[in-house]
């Protein structure tokens, strides 16, 4: 029987723990992942659809995120050292009872307009922050992503290239903006049936 060194933490298991850490250390640790992560709630509060997500923007939103990306990136506790194991699902179902939400979506989970708005603006956030001139690290962010988005929407990973490609053109943000930082029928009104 085949045993590994290391625990597989994130799904990926054509990275090892000891390459990821290392583009974790590259970037300059688990705050630059921080970073990047208040970089994409500023984002995420302001975006005129996934903001309804979001009662209290005043809770550390950007530090949770970061501290649980770095914690599967490199294996070592930091996310878990303040939360419960179970406090991710806890924010995902108050996220989806939100009192921002219309009546008729209260409850519904994440669908996949939500997720590709998501992964826009948290790709964007990780150029901002500079972390794509990292391409081991970027790389490893975005299958990261791509494979843990599908916990929230299956039909949400073949989207995850575009998405991280979206912020590459700056008229994609000019127009964003321009819009009341709306991404558009094209996500928001995507059906699979077309």
């Amino acid at each position: 029987v085949f045993k590994r060194k290391e625990p597989p933490i994130t799904p990926m298991s054509f990275w090892t723990m000891e390459e990821s850490r290392r583009h974790v250390k590259a970037i300059g640790g688990k705050d630059r992942i921080v970073a990047m992560c208040d970089k994409f709630y500023e984002k995420f509060f302001a975006d005129s659809h996934v903001a309804q997500f979001v009662d209290d923007t005043t809770e550390p939103h950007g530090q949770r995120l970061g501290l649980w990306i770095a914690e599967k990136l490199t294996g070592q506790r930091s996310w878990s050292l303040l939360r419960s194991a179970a406090a991710r699902t806890m924010s995902h179902e108050k996220s989806w009872s939100c009192p921002k939400r219309q009546e008729k979506d209260m409850g519904k989970r994440f669908g996949l307009a939500d997720c590709r708005t998501w992964m826009r603006l948290f790709f964007w956030a990780a150029r901002e922050e500079g972390l794509d001139r990292h391409e081991g690290f970027f790389s490893y962010l975005f299958a990261f992503i791509q494979s843990f988005v599908a916990v929230y929407e299956r039909t949400a990973p073949p989207f995850a290239k575009e998405s991280a490609d979206w912020s590459l053109d700056l008229n994609n943000i000019e127009s964003y903006i321009r819009n009341g930082r709306n991404m558009g029928e094209d996500v928001l009104s995507f059906s699979h049936d077309r």
